[in-house]
């Protein structure tokens, strides 16, 4: 995965900070090669090493996907060229996110799988529920609600830009339980949401993206922020997905814990043993308190 070092402050501060670099990007193809070429460079610019590969509903897992950090999922220009996903693409992508991989999607992607089970099989690793219900508009305002240091990067509270329009510009979601709002579309509902998924994080953006979002500059650093921030999964007990390893993961990873005992759900599955238990708590304090330590 992207190469990462987390640097321990003081055991008194409990706290630790980790510093993240460029991912090694595989952006599934969006079926039009000029904007195929913007995505290329975009990320490029911003230090990411990129390989384009094929289509959505063409990628079926074959070559693996182990020589990469993450797989930016577009599904935007090429959203009516027939799904679902293969199978066995959906399973390459679901394993490579629980063996800690990172994705990055957005808006047709989900709409696809709640229309028509495009990704049905992938879909568990979505941090959003969606709303089933879309807009069209001329300008688009993402707000900062959830403070992190790699997404933040060199970006202000508020990114206000046109979106592109593939038949729609956004798309109304929530999150998991367990997920972060990163950024909120103000007027409309969320606009950035992530988790982590098994040893890996998944992102997804409510806006489509093409030339228009590429080109805007605030846009594009936060799409190669969010790359880089689900390449980054060497700390896993990092549970708030802040960027620190503090108190607040105990108390984000025991709210967790319980739920999942009440509702038979699995965030909170840190050993990924498939159930959710007090190994789990054990599995979890021993990350933690290695990462109070200098080790994530």
């Amino acid at each position: 995965m992207a190469i990462s070092r987390c640097l321990s402050t003081a055991a008194a501060a409990l706290a630790l900070s980790c510093t993240v670099h460029a991912a090694d990007v595989l952006v599934l193809s969006s079926g039009d090669p000029s904007l195929d070429a913007q995505f290329v460079a975009t990320l490029q610019a911003h230090g990411h090493t990129v390989t384009v590969g094929p289509q959505w509903h063409l990628f079926d897992g074959t070559g693996g996907l182990g020589a990469h950090d993450a797989v930016l999922l577009l599904n935007n220009a090429n959203w009516s060229a027939g799904g679902p996903m293969p199978p066995s693409g959906q399973n390459a992508l679901l394993g490579f996110i629980a063996g800690g991989g990172g994705l990055v999607t957005a808006e047709w992607t989900l709409w696809n799988q709640t229309t028509s089970n495009d990704f049905l099989v992938l879909e568990p690793a979505f941090p959003v529920i969606p709303a089933s219900s879309y807009r069209s508009t001329p300008d688009v305002t993402y707000q900062r609600v959830t403070a992190n240091p790699v997404i933040n990067a060199g970006l202000p509270v508020n990114i206000l830009f046109a979106p592109d329009n593939f038949a729609g510009t956004e798309t109304l979601f929530a999150p998991k339980g367990g997920a972060a709002v990163f950024y909120t579309s103000l007027g409309y509902g969320d606009g950035l949401i992530g988790w982590g998924y098994e040893d890996g994080r998944v992102a997804m953006f409510s806006t489509c993206i093409g030339f228009g979002q590429l080109a805007h500059p605030d846009f594009a650093r936060l799409l190669s922020n969010t790359l880089t921030w689900v390449s980054d999964t060497a700390c896993p007990a990092d549970f708030n997905l802040d960027g620190t390893v503090g108190t607040g993961d105990v108390s984000a990873f025991l709210t967790a814990w319980f739920a999942d005992i009440a509702n038979g759900t699995l965030t909170a599955d840190f050993n990924n043993s498939g159930v959710t238990n007090t190994s789990d708590v054990s599995a979890f304090l021993s990350a933690w308190f290695a990462a109070l330590a200098g080790g994530c």
